[in-house]
């Protein structure tokens, strides 16, 4: 026979056994293996093009990008920082990475610019993130590479 105590004790461990967080899924290493910072320059005729995307964890997504000198449309209207935001998340051998909102950075301040719905597939090798598919043509023919900092 067991003792209030230990009867206690044990309904105690009980309790926590089921409070507990239940072990990841069997996909936390494919999110883990995605989780990070990844850049690229892309070249142009007069300035260049410094894409950052940050796929954090529990699935936010942040594309930004910033030319390296003053950048202007034919108009000759000036070209600002912008940070698109979205989700990410791993579809079968590819990051699916949905943006959905743009932000410009004008005079310092963030000026919300609209809703998007852009979806973007890249597929990993080692510490390159290649686009796989790009629906509506974005990067162009040559499509887009980026490189994981620190990797």
């Amino acid at each position: 026979m067991f003792d209030r105590p230990h009867c206690i004790g044990i309904a105690l461990l009980a309790a926590l056994a089921t409070a507990a967080p239940q072990s990841a899924p069997a996909q936390s290493f494919q999110i883990a293996r995605y989780v990070g910072t990844y850049e690229s320059i892309q070249p142009g005729t007069d300035t260049s093009l410094k894409l950052t995307l940050v796929l954090a964890p529990h699935g936010i997504a942040t594309m930004r990008g910033e030319f390296s000198g003053p950048a202007k449309i034919s108009t000759g209207t000036p070209i600002y920082p912008s940070t698109e935001d979205g989700t990410w998340a791993v579809g079968g051998p590819n990051v699916l990475v949905h943006l959905t909102r743009t932000t410009r950075v004008i005079h310092g301040r963030p000026v919300p610019v609209g809703k998007e719905d852009v979806t973007l597939a890249f597929s990993l090798s080692r510490c390159t993130l290649k686009l796989a598919r790009d629906p509506g043509n974005v990067f162009g023919k040559d499509g887009l590479k980026l490189k994981k900092r620190d990797c």
